[in-house]
C-alpha cells in the first residue's frame, strides 16, 4: 500500500534526531502530531520502527533498514532542491542559444559579455545558424532562445523580439574600384561575381526577393556558410556582396574594400530574438533577454 510522502518525511526527522519533539521543532508542528504519523506508519508497515524510552527513541532493525533509504532519499531530495536555488539565483546552470552569425555579431556578443561578468557560474553553448536552422533549433529544443536575422513572414508557434535594424551596403574589393567612380545601378553589376549566403539562409532569401522585385534573378557566383566568411572574399577581390554595413565599415575604412553607390533603395533589416510559447524560460534566458533589451 503507498504511503504518504509526509509519514516518511516525519521519519526521517525522527530518525535523525532520535526525538519525536525535536523532529516536531524541526518541522514546525507538535510531538501528539508526529507520534499519531507514526503510530500510523508503524500500522501500515505492520511493524515496529522505534523502541521508546525516557531518553527518547532509537530505531529497531526494522527501522534502521528503512532510514538507511530515507536518509539517501532526502539527502537527495536536499541536494536537488540547493541546486535549483542555485539555477534560479544564476549561481550555476546552462543556457543554450542558437544564433546567426551577423546576430551573433551584432547584438549577443556584447549581451554575452555583460551577462558572463555578472553570471560567470552559467555555462554558454552557441550553436552557429543559418536563421531557418536556428529557428528548427528552437522548435526541436535544442536551443531555449534563437537570436538571428528577422525573416520577413510571422514565425508561428514562436514569440518574437525585435532587438535593433542594420543597414547593408554593396561592397567591393580594390579590382572593382572603377564601379566607384559614378552611381551606378544593381541592373549594370548583375554580370559581376556576386557573393552571398548560402542558398537555406534567410539572407539568401531577403535578396532573391529584392532582386526578384528589381525584375532581375539573383545567381551569386560564391557562396558561403556565415557572413563573417564574406567580407574576406570581397577584399580578395573574388565578387561583389550585399554586407551589414556595422561588418563592413572597418576593412573600408582600412582602404580594404569600398562602397558601391548604386541606385536601388534596400531596406533595412532587423535581428529579433525568438523563444517558444509554450515552455517556461529558466532563470538565465529571462536574464539574457534583459540584457539585450536594456540596451
Amino acid at each position: 500500500m503507498p504511503m504518504s510522502y509526509d509519514y516518511y518525511h516525519i521519519f526521517y526527522y525522527v530518525g535523525k534526531y532520535h526525538s519525536f519533539t525535536r523532529a516536531a521543532q524541526k518541522l514546525m508542528s507538535s510531538q501528539p502530531n508526529v507520534t499519531r504519523a507514526m503510530n500510523n506508519l508503524e500500522a501500515q508497515l505492520n511493524c515496529k520502527l522505534f523502541i521508546r524510552s525516557a531518553r527518547g527513541v532509537e530505531l529497531t532493525d526494522e527501522g534502521k533498514m528503512l532510514y538507511s533509504h530515507a536518509e539517501i532519499a532526502f539527502e537527495h531530495l536536499t541536494l536537488g532542491e540547493t541546486e535549483i536555488a542555485h539555477v534560479n539565483s544564476l549561481q550555476s546552470g546552462e543556457l543554450v542559444i542558437a544564433a546567426s552569425e551577423i546576430a551573433l555579431q551584432k547584438e549577443l556578443l556584447p549581451a554575452l559579455k555583460k551577462f558572463r561578468g555578472l553570471y560567470p557560474g552559467i555555462s554558454i553553448r552557441i550553436g552557429n545558424h543559418s536563421t531557418p536552422a536556428a529557428l528548427d533549433a528552437l522548435r526541436k529544443e535544442r536551443a531555449e532562445v534563437a537570436v538571428v536575422s528577422a525573416p520577413q513572414e510571422k514565425v508561428p508557434g514562436l514569440h518574437a523580439i525585435m532587438l535593433s535594424e542594420y543597414r547593408d551596403l554593396l561592397a567591393a574589393g580594390p579590382f572593382y574600384a572603377h564601379l566607384g567612380h559614378a552611381r551606378c545601378s544593381v541592373r549594370q553589376l548583375v554580370e559581376y561575381p556576386w557573393i552571398s549566403l548560402q542558398r537555406d539562409t534567410e539572407t539568401f532569401a531577403f535578396y532573391d526577393r529584392l532582386f526578384s522585385g528589381w525584375g532581375l534573378s539573383f545567381e551569386p557566383k560564391l557562396q558561403a556558410a556565415t557572413m563573417d566568411q564574406v567580407m574576406p572574399m570581397v577584399k580578395n577581390n573574388l565578387g561583389i556582396a550585399f554586407v551589414p554595413e556595422f561588418m563592413a565599415r572597418r576593412a573600408i575604412e582600412a582602404g580594404e574594400a569600398f562602397e558601391i553607390d548604386h541606385s536601388e533603395a534596400v531596406p533595412t533589416r532587423a535581428i529579433a530574438l525568438f523563444y517558444g510559447q509554450r515552455k517556461l524560460l529558466s532563470p538565465a534566458a529571462r536574464e539574457l533577454i534583459r540584457i539585450l533589451q536594456e540596451k
